[in-house]
């Protein structure tokens, strides 16, 4: 829900703010900006986008808001101990974070972790192309969970973010979280990591480009703003004029040119799925084609503006994380050494889902992929799912180096 409301206060002294959040416990008005995800921050005249920050473990309001943009907190930090005219204009207005459902809540039974497992926590999230901040349905949810001291699965909050940028920050702060207590993170997110393999040598030029080459190329040419707007049907369109094909396709009506269309028109010989769809179309489910930008399910657009997040999660060094199969190949993780947390692509589609976990489906999908890892993991067979021994030949080169595979599908049997 969005809403619009405003007010000005003065604050006169500063000595409590902070370096990177404007705290606000002491606002005539706090408990209105508690439920609040993002802001706009007036100073002095200069409108500042602010975002919540994330509620303690136990649900408790953490009482600050983060300037989105370095500028806004350097200038920030220049007016403290200066009088200032502050205005709050309301951006989104929501619960931001939930209680996740405890193992009593769940439809089956969960056994305690006994002996070692892949993995300590599992970080999953939901992702959206929205172009406006929204909450709700189809809107970015995150849920994970780790296994405690004891053994037992403990669940974090279920976090419903109205932006990406919103996203991405809790992803990469939970991730740190999970390794500063010495846990080995399984992160998911659920749109394609790759495309059909004939499409890279078209999109960029290069010898022999590979899936680094396609999020390094999205990564500089997404432009994606703090509130959600984008340039995805522009970049779309401008792909498919330098390729001379249409391979992206389905846009809304205003945003149609001569080189991407409302509808799908002739492609040229680039395949419309990747061997892990055909496969999945084989057996009856129907996931939707990374080259479909709008329409109900599909997916290309999420992967368009997705995949910059995955490259700048990928480059952050201190996040240890890497792609499978990507850069591991289909293998198991193994535990020795400083073994790296892993980014996988997943789709709910591909396992069974438990509506009951939450009321929005968004949500119940996130919850039901922790539940699923966590399960295989501590029965043993969450390797073979790495594995994926049923994939064979061309097709497997072709996943493991350009187009990638879905965690949780086993392939042809």
């Amino acid at each position: 829900m969005t809403t619009q409301r405003s007010c000005a206060i003065e604050m006169r002294h500063f000595e409590h703010v902070r370096d990177n959040q404007w705290w606000y416990s002491q606002h005539p008005e706090r408990e209105s900006l508690d439920d609040l995800v993002t802001l706009v921050l007036v100073v002095n005249g200069q409108r500042c986008m602010m975002t919540h920050s994330q509620r303690g473990r136990d649900g408790r309001v953490t009482r600050s808001f983060r300037f989105d943009v370095d500028a806004d907190r350097a200038m920030w930090v220049r007016l403290r101990g200066q009088t200032v005219t502050l205005e709050v204009e309301d951006r989104v207005a929501t619960s931001q974070h939930e209680p996740a459902p405890m193992h009593g809540h769940t439809s089956r039974a969960l056994e305690k972790r006994t002996t070692p497992t892949l993995f300590d926590a599992f970080l999953f999230c939901d992702w959206s192309a929205s172009s406006t901040p929204t909450t709700g349905k189809d809107s970015v949810w995150l849920a994970d969970a780790w296994f405690d001291e004891t053994g037992t699965l403990a669940w974090g909050a279920v976090e419903n973010h109205a932006t990406r940028l919103q996203a991405e920050r809790a992803i990469h702060q939970r991730i740190l979280e999970h390794r500063h207590a010495g846990r080995r993170v399984l992160v998911g997110l659920d749109f394609p990591f790759g495309y059909p393999a004939l499409a890279l040598p078209r999109l960029i030029a290069k010898a022999t480009p590979g899936w680094r080459d396609l999020w390094q190329m999205l990564e500089r040419r997404v432009v994606d703003q703090r509130d959600n707007s984008n340039n995805r049907f522009a970049l779309a369109s401008d792909l498919n004029a330098a390729v001379g094909e249409s391979l992206y396709w389905s846009c809304p009506a205003d945003k149609e040119t001569p080189t991407l269309r409302t509808t799908k028109v002739d492609r040229g010989d680039v395949a419309e799925f990747r061997v892990v769809e055909e496969s999945l179309w084989r057996t009856g489910r129907l996931p939707l084609s990374v080259w479909q930008l709008f329409g109900k399910g599909a997916v290309g657009s999420q992967s368009i503006v997705g995949l910059p997040c995955c490259e700048r999660l990928r480059a952050d060094e201190t996040l240890n994380l890497r792609v499978w199969p990507f850069e591991t190949g289909f293998t198991a993780p193994t535990r020795t050494g400083t073994a790296a947390n892993i980014l996988v692509e997943v789709w709910p589609g591909a396992i069974a889902v438990d509506d009951s976990l939450h009321p929005t489906k968004d949500a119940a999908q996130v919850l039901s992929l922790v539940l699923w890892a966590a399960e295989h993991d501590v029965a043993g067979t969450l390797a073979k799912h790495f594995e994926v021994a049923t994939l064979c030949g061309e097709n497997r080169c072709r996943a493991a180096t350009v187009e990638g595979w879905i965690l949780g599908w086993m392939g042809p049997s």
